[in-house]
């Protein structure tokens, strides 16, 4: 998980109005250093 560092300050970055829903998926039909990441962001200031 250190991995989401630069993501998760990414997101902290952003104004409080910013909603973030995101998630990552592990799929076994992708090279096995691959992940599959869905955001999913709303808010007027963005």
């Amino acid at each position: 998980m250190t991995d989401m560092k630069h993501l998760s300050e990414m997101i902290s970055s952003l104004p409080e109005s910013i909603n973030v829903i995101w998630s990552v998926n592990f799929d076994d039909t992708l090279p096995y250093d691959l992940i599959k990441f869905t955001a999913i962001m709303s808010g007027q200031e963005l």
